[in-house]
């Protein structure tokens, strides 16, 4: 490997830029592919959404949200970044935050 890397590592990695960093070619800018596909994506219809609500997701939400209404809860639901956040937050704007 000092001097120099084996033929068979150079030809995998040949391999893997054709095929996986640059499929179009190696003569095709990549800006040109991701400008194309972006304009492709914007005169696509978009397709109608489903709605489809699990039992369980439903109460899980619903737990939530109900969790969220109490302090405990809002605590339990929080990260300690997330806390430290909120109370900086709280400080800058020079009021109390109770359920901390």
């Amino acid at each position: 490997m000092l001097a120099g890397p084996p033929d068979s590592v150079l030809k995998r990695e040949r391999e893997f830029v054709h095929a996986f960093v640059r499929p179009c070619g190696l003569d095709v800018r990549a800006t040109d592919v991701m400008v194309d596909a972006v304009e492709t994506l914007a005169r696509l219809a978009p397709g109608k959404a489903t709605e489809h609500r699990g039992a369980i997701g439903v109460f899980g939400l619903t737990a939530l949200r109900a969790l969220e209404r109490i302090p405990l809860g809002r605590r339990l639901l929080l990260n300690q970044r997330e806390v430290e956040a909120k109370q900086r937050r709280a400080d800058t704007e020079g009021r109390e935050v109770s359920w901390l």
